[in-house]
């Protein structure tokens, strides 16, 4: 990266630091008090020296006064960074209801702001509390009233701030600071402290001023700084004094300020589930990990695919406007140079992805001009961007099809790789990409970190990745924590060491005191959960699983009650895309999708499912475990550590597997915790599928599955779970899930204590599969199931059990399918 584009990302990520130091009792406004900390405390010592009084202006001048005489000689940092703020700040169109003081105006939760129907209710209005960002719900959720919003709460977030950016500053005067290193540690900090702080708030007088405090100051610094370097990159001085002079009106400046590049991933879900047959394992030990590993290699690849797009354009990773889910959007510089990089970087990574797995994954790029007044409302480009990006799927590998090595191969192989069955191999056997996803699956329970190496590394410690390393120039390397250790050591003791970067797991405690100069540091989440041995698992007719290790499937069907079945829950958020689109849309409070709220959805969605997911399984089996009554299941189930196997979560969808009956309560809770963390908002639900399987049913076949009971679950009217091959709501009425599975726990009770025949169970499956049946012929109730049911259960049941249960099976008639199904499996015999 030139120090020129460093400089202007620092610059916009640094320009509004002040709101934070003057919310925690610093003097004066916002600018003056950023410029002050930033002197006193002696952060410019933190950034290479040729930087100090560039930063330092900016953050002090970045409102630059147009009518000031002599304005046009303003350094051209200030300018830059002045009119990044103007364009990331185009979310401030409208106000809050309620006026309040800056330090008093708790960030609010922009999931309860999206609507799709201007007749449609919205969330209820809740906030987050002043607290560093960390995966847990106490702190991930927004309440009604947040306690710690005010001049103590900032004053004790901010010393936590200035204590970490101290261990930034004494790194670099031991060791001068690199710069891409040490932007990445301050990008990771700045997340940490200012995710829950309002960057702007409803502090003016006038009710229709007000602004809606629902972007974060991290998401507007993340925001600037990106415009920044755009600007930057392809401005010349003299458009920047032509767009300065429009600053007021922006949106009249009808030149492109960047691109919008939008890449979309085609085949991932078919290659996660391309393990077609269990039996193609040595033991049925290897299925469950090697797909884990194979759905964290496939979200590894969007990231490192966007991290070298991003080294080939000489951007930073503040120039990421989304990434998972399969796709990215990235903001990049209009100038010719940076397009041409693009196309050759992007023609090197079709090329990479033709020969590594042979077209069953592909990349498609679509790219769209944004002018100033698209960052005030990004539907226009959204729109454009994805109709060029069908028109490329539609034309997907037109390029390679020319060159005559498409049709031919390179040379002779005999055999397939008895995994995947995709990779070519000269010998019977296993390909190395499907043996690495193995030792991923069986390492990421364990990860404490992951690090990216740029350059060479003699034999690092851990589970190495270096698919990418000749053609993309980084070698990943997942570690435990004694790795991380000796690989530290291994970068202090080089005298010119190469640059890495190492990312703590589902830990926000990332600085390292000491760290090499050429060490960024920082911090991901990731939905890792798996259950794990306690101790040696052994049982009878199943594969040994050692101390610490994954457990398999046969495992989790083992703990599960009644039939051993495993359950594959699928799930995501509802209309997600549209959501970006037209949810961020209100026409009454004239709020639209910016570039920096469409950045705080993306941000709120991927907490949730990649912070907060691993904390909602583990919570999920303690609730599960607590029901349990069965002396040889506890036995069985206080020998692992946790029950769920994340096999999948990305964007907003997940894929999880565990006990059966255990999945069913995940998927309520899961429904339950969205809700709350989506603040009620009737516009943002979530749809699931869950089916129920043998340990060794095939792994594409029950994928498949369970995704056609989420389909279904959305073509009956979304907001739903499909499961028993029945699609219903999640709450609410006699036949939701959640009243469904009350009553099949009530009915399998009633078995259990003898009260209720369990051969009546099966009769009533009967009775409402015959019903079901002459419904769907004659399109209307059969009249003779009522005095059957009557009959039936009046002959077999005493009337106390029947008077307290009868009622809700006559309510939940239309879906007695799933508690039917429910006792029929929990109360088997195997």
């Amino acid at each position: 990266m030139e120090d020129k584009t460093l400089a202007a990302a620092l610059a916009g990520l640094l320009h509004d630091i002040g709101k934070f130091a003057q919310r925690a009792g610093e003097n004066g406004k916002h600018a003056e008090a950023g410029a002050k900390v930033f002197v006193q405390k002696g952060w410019q010592e933190i950034f290479p020296r040729a930087y100090w009084e560039d930063l330092a202006d900016a953050v002090a001048s970045h409102h630059l006064d147009t009518a000031k005489p002599n304005w046009k000689e303003t350094k051209r940092i200030v300018k830059i960074t002045c009119l990044a703020d103007r364009l990331s700040a185009q979310e401030r169109r409208t106000g809050d209801e309620q006026q309040s003081k800056s330090q008093e105006a708790p960030l609010q939760a922009i999931l309860a702001h999206l609507v799709l129907d201007e007749e449609q209710e919205k969330g209820e209005k809740r906030g987050f509390e002043l607290k560093p960002l960390c995966h847990e719900r106490e702190t991930l959720f927004p309440v009604e009233k947040p306690q710690s919003v005010n001049d103590v709460g900032y004053q004790e977030l901010w010393k936590q701030f200035a204590e970490e950016m101290k261990t930034l500053k004494d790194n670099a005067e031991k060791s001068s600071a690199e710069g891409e290193a040490l932007f990445v540690s301050l990008l990771a900090l700045l997340r940490k402290y200012t995710w829950c702080i309002a960057s702007a708030t409803p502090w003016e007088s006038k009710p229709g001023e007000r602004t809606l405090p629902d972007v974060s100051l991290y998401g507007h610094l993340k925001a600037a700084s990106a415009i920044a370097v755009c600007l930057e990159r392809a401005f010349t001085d003299d458009e920047l004094d032509q767009m300065l002079a429009l600053r007021e009106k922006l949106e009249d400046w009808k030149q492109p300020v960047a691109f919008l590049v939008k890449g979309d991933f085609s085949g991932i879900q078919n290659f996660i589930y391309q393990i077609t047959r269990p039996e193609a394992e040595a033991s049925f030990e290897h299925v469950a990990k090697r797909l884990r590993g194979r759905s964290f290699f496939l979200n590894l690849l969007g990231e490192v695919l966007t991290d070298y797009l991003l080294r080939c354009l000489g951007l930073p990773a503040v120039n990421v406007v989304y990434l998972g889910g399969g796709g990215f959007n990235l903001l990049v510089p209009k100038d010719a140079s940076t397009l041409e990089k693009l196309d050759a970087a992007y023609r090197n990574i079709e090329r990479w992805l033709l020969e590594q797995f042979h077209g069953a994954l592909s990349l498609s790029i679509a790219k769209e001009e944004i002018c100033a007044a698209d960052f005030a409302d990004l539907r226009r480009a959204f729109e454009a961007q994805n109709e060029q990006l069908q028109k490329e799927k539609s034309r997907k590998w037109a390029r390679a099809i020319l060159d005559e090595d498409f049709y031919l191969p390179n040379e002779t192989q005999y055999h397939v790789c008895r995994i995947c069955h995709l990779t070519p191999l000269s010998d019977a056997g296993t390909c190395s990409l499907c043996s690495m996803h193995a030792q991923l699956g069986k390492k990421l329970p364990h990860a404490t970190s992951l690090a990216f190496v740029y350059g060479d590394l003699s034999s690092p410690k851990g589970t190495r990745i270096d698919q990418f390393a000749k053609d993309f120039g980084v070698t990943v390397l997942l570690l435990d924590e004694e790795e991380k250790q000796a690989l530290l050591s291994q970068l202090r003791g080089l005298k010119n060491p190469c640059r890495v970067d190492i990312f703590s797991v589902n830990n926000t405690d990332f600085l390292i005191q000491g760290a090499p100069s050429t060490l960024g540091m920082g911090y991901r989440f990731f939905a890792n959960a798996a259950p794990l041995a306690k101790t040696r698992f052994v049982e009878a007719g199943m594969e040994p699983v050692e101390e610490g290790d994954v457990l398999h499937f046969e495992a989790l069907a083992k703990a599960a009650s009644g039939a051993k079945r495993i359950g594959v829950l699928r799930a995501d958020v509802d209309r997600l895309g549209l959501l970006f689109s037209e949810g961020l849309r209100d026409d009454r409070k004239n709020l639209t999708p910016t570039l920096s709220r469409v950045l705080a959805l993306s941000e709120s969605v991927d907490l949730f499912f990649g912070g907060y997911l691993n904390e909602l399984c583990r919570d999920a089996a303690q609730e599960w475990a607590q029901r349990l009554t069965d002396d040889e299941q506890k036995r069985i189930v206080d020998k692992m550590d946790g029950v769920f196997y994340i096999l999948y979560s990305g964007g907003d969808d997940l894929f999880i597997v565990g006990p059966w009956d255990a999945a069913l309560r995940l998927a309520l809770l899961l429904q339950e915790r969205w809700e709350e963390y989506a603040c009620g908002n009737p516009c943002v639900t979530i749809s699931a599928g869950l089916v129920f399987v043998k340990p060794h049913y095939p792994v594409q076949r029950f994928a498949e599955e369970a995704k056609g009971a989420l389909e279904a679950a959305k073509d009956a009217g979304r907001n739903r779970i499909g499961v028993f091959s029945q699609e219903v709501l999640w709450r609410d009425g006699s036949v939701s899930f959640e009243s469904l599975l009350q009553l099949g726990d009530e009915l399998k009770d009633a078995v259990e204590n003898n009260e209720l025949p369990r051969g009546l169970v099966h009769d009533l499956e009967r009775l409402d599969r015959q019903r079901r049946i002459s419904a769907a012929r004659s399109r209307r109730a059969n009249p003779m199931w009522t005095p059957r049911f009557y009959y039936t259960f009046t002959r077999r049941v005493k009337k106390q059990t029947r008077d307290h249960l009868m009622k809700s099976i006559l309510e939940a008639i239309t879906a007695l399918r799933i508690p039917i199904s429910f006792v029929s499996l929990i109360t088997r015999k195997e």
